[in-house]
């Protein structure tokens, strides 16, 4: 039981520093519709100490065990100071959610406690999956034993280490908790991707009842945690140490705090909005693909929507680049110490001329495995097809701002994946059956949000949606 229990109180601390930080970067613009919840602190906490952790190994590929210590600690004192007083100015009720829990129907509060009681039960025991082991888990494992990746299991191209140039973040948050309980024990790890898949829940709940209330949030958070890819144990599943749930979380909450700093001026979300996505670049390859699809996204949405308050946004796009920036900049020098594997997929092949003309009959294959996936209710319960039926079915009045850019973002999001399998030189079927799945899970939190707002603008719950108001 030890081992659990320090893994908790490691992320109890992580979430402290989260606290901490957006109590210093908060500003008075900030909206009280949906205030930093303990959701959002973990985000910003787990980001932070991956942005800190990076700084050793982009040196010189090691990190000492010094390095872990410093991050709980600096956790410890940013939750005692600004975190404490930020919990103290929005409440304990709101900070942990339990408003949104309390608007639910009294049966709907029993299926969410007792679904959230049955996950942390379920991420109390050792890794077993593939992901967890031989990816992720061997990479903190080195990291915490070895305190570098100039070890064998990286520095060896012929040792059988799957995906070794993967980005470290995961690993590095690992790696800390193995710090803290001393040993690289990894029972009750599996609670770091519990908290990531309950944060993300509440972003989504959260920007749900900023825009139609504490109810529509519960009801829409909810349905987004009992889908079985984000909360179950299956393979590539939420609580299986994939690093996947994290980068839909991180990439979630880049895109809320975005679409926020588009519509008002916030000095603090553009800051985290850049760390979040900074955080996603270092999490897996495909948060690069999402910070263009975001910038794009930025650029259509002012060109649909022009603002006069271009000296602002200005401001708020170099605040949100600068920590982004810094983060892939770690990210990438870190992973220069690690030599590529013997084992890595080569994609030079399909900058070649003949090998794309070979490509014509792929996406007649490709459409017909995204629908039956779309519509596989064992892996997404109804949410996909709810997405698409609410989009095709419900009326509703011209759509805003916000709801404009989350949408282009998922455009651009899901070509540029498809674009992928269109072109990858691996068997295209074994590709999209290991990994679509998984890019779709990178969308699900914000085309849930998409969802929420056409539902909310169609009449219910009976409110005006937000984007009724006056945009500036």
């Amino acid at each position: 039981m030890i081992a659990p229990l320090a893994a908790l109180a490691g992320l109890v601390l992580l979430t402290g520093a989260g606290a901490g930080l957006i109590g210093l970067l908060r500003s008075p613009e900030a909206s009280d519709a949906d205030p930093p919840h303990v959701g959002w602190c973990f985000l910003a906490g787990t980001a932070l100490a991956g942005l800190l952790l990076h700084v050793p190994l982009a040196i010189d590929g090691r990190i000492p065990r010094s390095a872990f210590l410093f991050v709980l600690g600096l956790g410890l004192v940013l939750a005692a100071g600004p975190g404490r007083a930020l919990v103290r100015s929005v409440g304990v009720t709101r900070f942990l959610g339990r408003d949104l829990l309390r608007a639910l129907p009294p049966w709907l509060r029993v299926v969410a406690v007792l679904l959230v009681l049955l996950a942390a039960a379920a991420s109390l025991g050792p890794f077993a999956g593939w992901d967890e082991r031989a990816i992720y888990g061997l990479k903190a494992r080195v990291l915490y034993h070895e305190g570098s990746v100039h070890a064998e299991a990286f520095a060896d191209t012929a040792y059988v280490h799957s995906q070794s140039r993967y980005p470290l973040l995961v690993p590095l948050l690992e790696a800390t908790l193995f710090t803290l309980r001393g040993s690289f024990d990894d029972r009750g790890l599996r609670l770091l991707f519990l908290l990531f898949s309950l944060s993300l829940a509440l972003v989504v709940a959260g920007e749900a009842r900023r825009l139609h209330g504490a109810r529509a949030g519960g009801l829409w958070g909810l349905l987004l945690l009992t889908t079985p890819m984000l909360i179950g144990s299956s393979e590539g599943s939420g609580l299986t140490g994939s690093a996947d749930v994290p980068l839909a979380a991180f990439v979630t909450g880049a895109t809320v705090l975005a679409g926020r700093s588009l519509q008002r001026t916030d000095s603090g979300a553009p800051l985290l909005a850049g760390l979040l996505l900074g955080a996603a670049f270092a999490t897996k390859q495909e948060g690069m693909i999402w910070a263009l699809a975001l910038g794009g996204a930025v650029l259509l949405t002012l060109w649909r929507f022009p603002v006069a308050r271009t000296a602002d946004l200005a401001r708020g796009a170099a605040a949100a680049a600068a920590p982004a920036l810094l983060f892939l900049a770690l990210s990438l020098a870190a992973s220069r110490w690690t030599p590529r594997s013997a084992w890595s997929e080569r994609y030079e092949v399909v900058l070649r001329l003949d090998w794309l003309r070979r490509l014509g009959a792929r996406p007649a294959g490709i459409a017909p495995f995204v629908l039956r996936q779309l519509a596989d209710w064992k892996s997404w319960g109804w949410v996909w097809v709810l997405v698409v039926a609410g989009l095709l079915f419900l009326r509703r009045p011209r759509i805003g701002r916000t709801p404009f850019f989350w949408r282009t973002t998922i455009l651009a999001v899901f070509a540029a994946d498809l674009a992928v399998f269109a072109v990858t030189p691996n068997q295209v079927h074994w590709h999209l059956a290991t990994a679509f799945p998984r890019l779709l899970l990178h969308l699900l939190p914000l085309a849930t949000l998409v969802l929420a707002e056409q539902v909310g603008a169609s009449g219910w719950p009976g409110r005006a949606p937000a984007e009724a108001e006056a945009t500036p």
